[in-house]
C-alpha cells in the first residue's frame, strides 16, 4: 500500500529512480510519468499526462484490464513479466509491480506501477534455451569437465549413450566411466591437452549396466565461468567397430577357404 508522504522526498525518489514509475488515476489516465518511463517507453511526460496508459499492446488489453482490476481490489502484484510497447511500436518485456495509491483519508486515488526493461535478459535466456535444444539434438556426445574429471555439462546424447539420467551422469567423475585401459591414458591425454590445447583419441566407457562401448573423442581446452575445462565431442564407434569386425571375419573366412581349397 502506497500512502502519501513528504512531497519533496517522494518527487526526488520518482525523478531519480532507474525504474519506470507510472501513476494512474482510478479512471486509468496517467498522473505521473518519470524520466525512466520516458526513456524506456519513448513518450515524453508532457505528451502523456492526462491520457490513458499507452504502453499496452492491443492484444494485451484483456490482460491489462484484469491486472488493473486486481490491483483496484487492493490485491497488489510484484515481479510479473509483461509484454508492452514503446512509442515507436516496438514490443519490449518489462518486469512490473503494481499497487494502489491512497490519500491521507485512506481513500483510493489511483494506481502506481514500477517497471524495469528486461527485454535483453529475456532474449538472452531465449537464445540460451535454443542453443541448449540444438546441442541436445546433436548426434554426438558433448561434454564439459574440469582437469580433475568432474563433469560440468553434458548433452542428452551423452546421457542416452551411457544409460544414465542427467543427475546420475553429472554426479559421476570421468574416472568412474572410463574403462581400465582408457583410464591408464587419462594423465597422458591431460598432459597433451595442457601442452597443445587439443587432442583426439579413442576411449572405452562403461554404461550404467556395466557394458563397455568405444568412443572417438575430439577435445579442446577452454574456459567455463572462468574455470579451465576440457570440452569434448565424442561419437559412438560401436557400429563402425562391428562393421570392421565383420569385415575382418569375412577376410579370415575367405583366407581359410583359399588355404584349404583343393588344388
Amino acid at each position: 500500500m502506497f500512502k502519501k508522504t513528504d512531497p519533496t522526498i517522494l518527487n526526488a525518489l520518482i525523478e531519480n529512480s532507474p525504474m519506470a514509475i507510472i501513476m494512474l488515476d482510478m479512471s486509468g489516465k496517467v498522473i505521473e510519468w518519470n524520466p525512466a518511463a520516458e526513456h524506456i517507453f519513448g513518450w515524453a511526460k508532457k505528451e502523456i499526462m492526462g491520457k490513458p496508459n499507452p504502453i499496452v499492446p492491443e492484444d494485451k488489453q484483456d490482460e491489462y484490464l484484469s491486472l488493473r482490476g486486481q490491483v483496484e481490489e487492493d490485491k497488489p502484484y510484484s515481479g510479473k513479466n509483461l509484454l508492452r510497447k514503446r512509442k515507436d511500436g516496438t514490443l519490449i518485456y518489462i518486469n512490473m509491480s503494481s499497487a494502489l495509491l491512497y490519500d491521507k483519508k485512506g481513500s483510493k486515488i489511483g494506481l502506481v506501477g514500477i517497471a524495469e526493461d528486461i527485454t535483453e535478459s529475456i532474449k538472452s535466456n531465449e537464445n540460451r534455451r535454443i542453443f541448449t535444444e540444438l546441442i541436445d539434438t546433436s548426434p554426438a556426445s558433448i561434454t564439459v569437465h574440469d582437469f580433475e574429471g568432474n563433469f560440468l555439462y553434458a548433452n542428452q546424447k551423452t546421457f542416452d549413450l551411457h544409460g544414465f539420467t542427467k543427475e546420475e551422469f553429472l554426479s559421476k567423475n570421468l574416472h568412474e566411466i572410463d574403462a581400465p585401459a582408457s583410464k591408464e591414458l587419462i594423465a597422458q591425454r591431460m598432459k597433451e591437452l595442457r601442452e597443445k590445447g587439443e587432442a583426439s583419441f579413442e576411449v572405452a566407457h562403461y554404461r550404467k549396466d556395466g557394458t563397455k562401448f568405444p568412443l572417438r573423442v575430439s577435445a579442446k581446452t577452454g574456459l567455463w565461468n572462468d574455470r579451465e575445462v576440457i570440452m569434448s565431442i565424442a561419437s559412438d564407434m560401436t557400429e563402425r567397430k562391428k562393421a570392421d569386425e565383420a569385415l575382418r571375419e569375412s577376410w579370415n573366412f575367405l583366407e581359410t577357404i583359399i588355404e584349404t581349397a583343393p588344388t
